[in-house]
């Protein structure tokens, strides 16, 4: 039976191409990149959603023209930030999750 290749999130990857896709090709606010550095050198930061994932989120989320979203485990908060950025001004997200600890990295930029 053969091995199935582990496939890497960008933020994992050692590629020069996939750092060089990452850097041009997302964008990102400037606390979105803070956030999402802090969320790195946390010995957690697997559970991150990726940048692509993240846009493409904000693209679907805009897209339908959602008024209100729910984020069930925020962790940091990278996904609920970035969910936030992509709704209107009325828009209203929920985000739940049981580890106050790492919501409480990212509240500094929600709030940013």
């Amino acid at each position: 039976m053969a091995k199935q290749k582990k496939i890497l999130r960008s933020f994992e990857s050692n590629d020069p191409l996939d750092h060089y896709i990452t850097e041009i090709s997302f964008r990102m606010t400037p606390a979105q990149k803070k956030l999402y550095e802090v969320t790195l050198m946390h010995p957690k930061s697997i559970m991150m959603g990726a940048p692509e994932v993240l846009q493409l989120l904000q693209n679907l989320i805009r897209a339908i023209k959602a008024k209100n979203v729910i984020d069930v485990g925020v962790f940091t908060g990278c996904s609920t930030l970035a969910q936030a950025l992509a709704l209107p001004e009325d828009g209203k997200v929920v985000a739940c999750d049981i580890q106050e600890e790492t919501i409480k990295l990212g509240k500094p930029f929600w709030e940013e």
